[in-house]
């Protein structure tokens, strides 16, 4: 059985508001890239929301949350195949390590929480909302797993949320949690994995402009500043020609190579806020678009065997100028992150004089 956090009284709820009105060029791009994507990729409108569930048992590994008759909160189980489910019900709830009884305990991430993008997107929102709560109601802790990436760490510093008292860090381990009472928000449910909510974006600007934006780092040059985010710090999807690629864009463009693995939350922040123009083959690093000022160019390159609409969904509502280019993928064999594909050079040159 399952529960829909819907279908349930919430402890918080906050609509999701939008300007109203959307021009004609919005929505002529919405158009284009549906036909590029195949899929809808507008804003979620959806209310967040937060609903607080008695006596549950949390799987730290897999953010899985049930009840003693098996009954689940049905957004803990996105993207779970029924035999890891299945797996889950039956480890022994007996041995399940109970947390204090006199808290309650805010579930913070789902199981993609080491990714970029789904702790930017998903995770990181739900933060938003806990201090959103946290202020009406007492006696509330963080739920978030020990060993949380650096990234995640950063964000937790910039939001200063008090680690020692605020949040509670799950070990990964084989045995159950046990909680009396569990507040579980809809962000970190499936519905917004891919499909940006308003309440995402006004999120970014609004915790963030004092913390992360320098206003004084944008450009006053007449040429345009262009960030090429390399993918050097990483063996997913390789790009077989990138170093060609690389000297292109420095020799002709007088483009800054920007390996966002290389730097925190703050100057990854401010390098995409700053530039005018970001290409960037597809990768979490474009996550970075929730920062981007609205006219920016963004130039996604994507292998034509992988084809996710994640990142066109983030700029083109951030008021960005969204520019898709497919390549071929030259090598399709096993995981979807081990592709290889190459890049028509030319092609990126036609769309860079256009625009610089």
């Amino acid at each position: 059985m399952e529960i829909n956090i819907y279908n349930e009284r919430p402890v918080i709820e906050l609509a999701a508001f939008t300007d109203g009105g959307n021009s004609a060029e919005y929505l002529q791009q919405i158009d284009n890239l549906k036909q590029t994507f195949q899929i809808d990729i507008t804003l979620n409108t959806t209310p967040v929301r937060a609903v607080l569930f008695t006596n549950q048992y949390i799987d730290s590994r897999w953010a899985f949350v049930f009840d003693n008759n098996q009954t689940h909160v049905m957004q803990s189980a996105y993207l779970k195949p029924a035999e890891l489910m299945d797996q889950l019900f039956k480890k022994k709830r007996e041995k399940a390590h109970k947390l204090n009884p006199d808290f309650t305990y805010f579930m913070a991430y789902n199981h993609d929480y080491q990714n970029y993008y789904h702790w930017t997107i998903q995770c990181l929102p739900s933060l938003a909302l806990f201090l959103s709560l946290k202020s009406v109601r007492n006696n509330t802790k963080l739920l978030l797993p020990q060993g949380l990436p650096a990234f995640a760490m950063d964000y937790l510093k910039v939001l200063k949320i008090d680690l020692e008292n605020d949040v509670q860090f799950l070990t990964i381990q084989e045995d159950l949690y046990f909680a009396e009472k569990v507040i579980y928000p809809s962000m970190i449910g499936g519905e917004f994995s891919f499909n940006i909510s308003p309440f995402i974006l006004n999120f970014g600007d609004k915790y963030f402009s004092e913390n992360i934006y320098h206003p004084n780092g944008t450009n006053n040059n007449q040429s345009k500043k262009i960030v090429y985010c390399s993918r050097q710090d990483t063996k997913n999807r390789t790009i077989t020609n990138e170093k060609e690629l690389i000297e292109v864009l420095e020799n002709r463009f007088n483009a800054e190579i920007f390996i966002t693995g290389n730097h925190n939350i703050q100057e990854q922040a401010n390098k995409f806020y700053s530039a005018d123009v970001i290409i960037s083959p597809h990768g979490a690093n474009l996550s970075n678009a929730l920062y981007c000022r609205p006219d920016t160019y963004i130039i996604e390159m994507l292998p034509d065997k992988y084809l996710n609409p994640c990142f066109a969904t983030i700029a083109l509502n951030k008021g960005c100028k969204y520019l898709p280019l497919i390549f071929k993928t030259t090598s399709a064999d096993g995981h979807q992150h081990e592709y290889k594909w190459q890049i028509d050079i030319s092609l990126l040159e036609d769309m860079l004089r256009l625009i610089v």
